[in-house]
């Protein structure tokens, strides 16, 4: 919890049709982190570095190492470019 500065964000549980987690953020600033953590430890759509962009992405498969296919294009032209020199 070191990410959220000590201020951990509190829930409960309601039962309703299904149980379900009610969280009570104190800022928004805590709903953000908690919910980039989330996305950051999603296994269908995690969050990735482009390989040639170095930005931010989020990886519709887990083997994508690029934000789009002109970008992974772009990266592979300008490799093989420099191989030739």
């Amino acid at each position: 919890m070191s990410a959220f500065d000590g201020n951990a964000s509190t829930y409960h549980i309601e039962l309703r049709d299904k149980p379900t987690i009610i969280w009570d953020f104190h800022s928004l600033l805590l709903m953000i982190q908690m919910m980039f953590s989330t996305m950051l430890t999603d296994e269908k759509n995690p969050l990735r570095l482009c390989k040639r962009r170095n930005k931010v992405f989020e990886a519709k498969h887990p083997d994508n190492l690029f934000c789009s296919a002109e970008c992974k294009n772009r990266f592979n032209v300008y490799k093989s470019r420099n191989k030739d020199k």
